[in-house]
């Protein structure tokens, strides 16, 4: 014992007195009526069976009061008082205190308005100055105060109201209801069949925790008035956004979404989604699976990711727009099929324009552009219809080292904050802000020469240089005497080739904090500068999701804003330049020769 002990009549059963007198005083008082008082430190002070008083003075306190009509007041700190069986009086005191409830057997209904608590342990207690609740295993109701409460509501089928202020609950295992009345409120329903309801304020609502998809059960979570965030995760869940501006994400499961009258952003995730927008500007990301998407009476803007599903959009009312995002693009097969009714004023975006071909009424949709549709077609896309994605911006192919600060590393598993080496005046070392990806299906597109990746063989650029065969896209300005020159413009059939036979390939590039030159495969080339085509890229939502820029390079803003000057067709040095590396592939290719003579 860290204190003064004065032991009471009996080895166990006696009325013990104990004040503690070091900091974190632990004390255990066994049976009888205790009287207990900690220091300014951390204590724990246990009463055991019996009428006990017990303070916690000043420090993060854990009190508990065992059997008996028990007294247990916290003080300051952030104390955790447990009475036990019997009537209790609980008093938290200053700071954020608990009620800790966890150990009994049978259900209990804890009010932190009325302050009163029935039901299990909690039979007869009083509460004031109580901020959370730990509920227990078995069916609890548990409510709180007008201040900002947590409730920890555990196992069972509870039901939890928060009440007002800014309030954190967790329904813990079991199929809870939850409330979250006035104040922005964040409730987690956890494992279970979980009822969320945000009611007024801007709250935050998510079904499960998300650490164990296995235990994810079928939720309900309504935001009520306010901006609130929603988060389905596993599940089958159904989301409803309500008034004010909202996020709603459904995540795993095959999840029902519904917005509300403001504009809310609607996300599907993986599962087959059902997804009805609300009568504001809405965005929807139907994500992975079978999604049936319903847009509402505004001007509404889709993101539908092809090949992980077949996509159904009506699009409403009003005059709306449907990007469509990843490169691997036939949506007219078994994949990535999308259909939906269309009307004036709805556009197709994304980078896709719509070009009629042949007598048979095909179309290949191949563009950079915006394409109105009239009344006459009642889907987007049919399978009379074949679709390619549009050309692809500069990057490098997978499996690219790019020169870091931790040695060289392949273009695919850098991240945002690396530090990558950056050449010819500047910074050293700048940091990756941006990465993007994109696939193309060479085979498919009706001219690959515009998207096959062009190959620059060792040392085709000077001695050592590259280091390593480099891949790059067609438009990649390579950095050659002093200039950005694309690659598909140094192709010269021997030493840099390009390879129409290449199938498909998944392109990356790194953008730094301003347009600037990299090191890859030990040559040295651009990083990414964004003239308006960043949507061109798979992931591009995560940065631009409501970026609508023209996405041509032929808009001059790529060759404005570059950093070094950049060679087109036509000029007298990128003549001197293909002359020059003529000449070194020749010389090469009879050094060549005579090592195999």
């Amino acid at each position: 014992m860290s204190g003064t002990w004065t032991p009471g009549p009996g080895p166990t059963t006696g009325d013990d007195k104990f004040v503690a007198t070091v900091d974190g005083a632990y004390a255990d008082a066994l049976a009888g009526n205790d009287t207990l008082t900690g220091n300014i430190g951390n204590d724990t002070l246990l009463g055991n069976d019996g009428n006990d008083y017990i303070g916690g003075i000043t420090g993060n306190d854990s009190l508990s009061g065992g059997a008996g009509t028990d007294t247990l007041l916290g003080f300051d700190g952030n104390d955790t008082l447990s009475g036990g069986t019997g009537a209790d009086s609980l008093v938290g005191g200053n700071n954020n205190d608990f009620v800790d409830y966890s150990a009994s057997s049978a259900g209990v209904n804890v009010n932190l308005t009325s302050g009163a608590g029935t039901g299990g342990d909690a039979q007869g207690d009083t509460l004031s100055g109580i901020e959370g609740i730990i509920g227990s295993n078995q069916n609890d109701t548990l409510t709180g105060s007008a201040n900002a409460d947590t409730i920890l509501a555990g196992g069972g089928n509870d039901t939890v109201s928060a009440g007002l202020g800014a309030d954190s609950v967790d329904g813990g295992t079991g199929n809870d209801t939850l409330l979250g009345s006035d104040g922005n409120d964040t409730l987690v329903g956890g494992y279970g069949t979980d009822s969320i309801l945000g009611e007024i304020g801007d709250d935050v609502l998510i079904g499960d925790d998300g650490t164990n998809d296995t235990l994810g059960g079928a939720d309900y979570l309504d935001g009520g008035a306010g901006n609130d965030s929603l988060f389905g995760n596993a599940g089958n869940d159904t989301l409803i956004g309500g008034a004010g501006f909202n996020r709603l994400t459904g995540n795993d499961g095959n999840d029902s979404l519904v917005g509300g009258a403001d504009n809310d952003l609607l996300q599907g995730g993986a599962g087959n989604d059902t997804i009805r927008a609300g009568t504001g500007v809405n965005t929807i990301e139907g994500g992975a699976g079978n999604d049936l998407i319903f847009g509402g009476n505004g001007a509404d803007v889709y993101y539908i990711t092809t090949n992980t599903g077949v996509d159904t959009i009506n699009t409403g009312g009003g005059n709306d727009s449907v990007y469509i995002q990843g490169m691997d693009s036939t949506l007219g097969g078994p994949n990535g099929v999308v259909w939906g009714s269309l009307k004036t004023g709805d556009t197709l975006g994304g980078g896709w324009s719509v070009v009629k071909t042949g007598a048979n009424g095909g179309y290949v949709i191949n563009g950079t552009d915006s394409v109105s549709f009239d009344n006459s077609p009642n889907r987007i896309i049919s399978g009379s219809y074949y679709v390619q994605p549009p050309d692809v911006d500069p990057c490098f192919a997978t499996g690219t080292l790019i020169a870091t600060a931790r040695g060289e590393v392949a273009v695919e598993d850098l991240r945002v904050g690396d530090l990558v080496v950056t050449a010819q005046g500047g910074a050293a070392l700048q940091p990756i802000v941006w990465i993007g990806h994109s696939r193309a299906n060479v085979a498919r597109h009706p001219d690959p020469r515009r998207i096959a990746p062009v190959l620059i063989k060792a040392g085709a650029l000077g001695e050592g240089v590259p280091h390593r065969d480099l891949r790059v896209s067609p438009d990649h300005g390579m950095f050659v005497d002093g200039y950005l020159v694309p690659a598909g413009r140094l192709v010269n059939g021997t030493t840099i080739v390009q390879e129409l036979w290449c199938p498909e390939v998944t392109y990356w590039h790194v953008e730094l904090p301003a347009h600037g030159l990299v090191v890859s495969e030990g040559a040295v080339s651009e990083s990414y500068l964004d003239d308006g085509n960043r949507k061109q890229f798979d992931n591009y939502g995560i940065t631009t999701l409501f970026k609508d820029f023209a996405s041509e390079r032929a808009n001059g803003r790529y060759a404005a804003q570059a950093c070094r000057p950049v060679l087109e067709e036509g000029s007298e040095v990128l003549d001197r330049i293909r002359a020059r590396l003529a000449a070194r592939a020749e010389a090469s290719a009879k050094v060549g020769a005579r090592r195999t003579a």
